[in-house]
């Protein structure tokens, strides 16, 4: 028998909840105050890394993933957004980050702030700790760790490295993992590693600021997550083809 998630009992924010968005609010107070450079010139740049539609078994899917962010190279508000609606017009996947995002060192930025899950149903709220920067070898890394309204902690990794052709042309492979400490069983997700993504896109630069790409699209889940799905008569593994395109203003 499906869950029934509209039924779910909600519980209070837990403790490690307060104690996550009181670490964030003081790491945040303590950079603004200490920050010799706040009165520099303030930027907004929105930028638009992924829009693609991709193709495969089932129903295909439009895809997006950006960002705005308003500051300076040491401290900036953001938000971030990320969902996929089928080609029905249903709505999938729907996230959104609040976030302030402060420099740490040469290369990584500390961030923190909220994260709402429209979708799936029931939604759900996450307090956010991470980091985001260049790691070694000139790879993006986006990691991040949440503590949801319901008390339970997840995490999730992103990795992605641009790897040039020419002064034009670029493959990019990009990786995400997510992961859980405990069951949430509302939203089909199981402890462990419940998931994974594997990209691989190949970009045109037309302009610094515009690039289409193709590409491919793998998706995968496992554990009590890949049984919840396997229960459910869904795939547990996923390939689509894929054209895209990033923009930045």
């Amino acid at each position: 028998m499906r869950i029934n998630r509209q039924t779910e009992s909600r519980q209070p924010f837990s403790r490690s909840v307060l104690v996550t968005l009181l670490l964030g609010g003081l790491l945040s107070c303590q950079a603004y105050a200490h920050d010799d450079k706040m009165d520099s010139m303030v930027i907004p740049t929105l930028t638009l890394d992924r829009l693609e539609w991709r193709a495969g078994p089932g129903s295909d899917v439009l895809a997006w993933e950006g960002a705005l962010r308003i500051g300076n190279d040491d401290n900036a508000f953001l938000w971030r957004s990320k969902g996929e609606q089928l080609s029905g017009g249903t709505t999938e996947k729907a996230e959104n980050q609040l976030l302030w995002q402060h420099m740490v060192s040469e290369f990584f930025n500390l961030h923190t702030g909220f994260r709402q899950d429209q979708r799936p149903s029931p939604t759900r709220s996450y307090a956010v700790i991470g980091l985001d920067g260049l790691a070694p070898y000139w790879i993006e890394t986006n990691a991040d760790l949440y503590v949801s309204d319901q008390g339970r902690l997840s995490a999730r990794l992103e990795l992605a490295h641009d790897l040039a052709i020419t002064s034009r042309l670029s493959l990019q492979p990009a990786l995400e993992i997510n992961a859980a400490a405990d069951d949430d069983l509302a939203i089909d997700e199981g402890a462990g590693v419940t998931s994974s993504e594997l990209g691989l896109r190949l970009r045109y630069a037309v302009t610094p600021d515009i690039a289409p790409y193709i590409g491919v699209h793998w998706e995968q889940k496992y554990g009590k997550t890949a049984d919840l799905a396997r229960h459910h008569g869904e795939r547990t593994a996923t390939t689509y083809g894929l054209v895209g395109i990033s923009l930045s203003f």
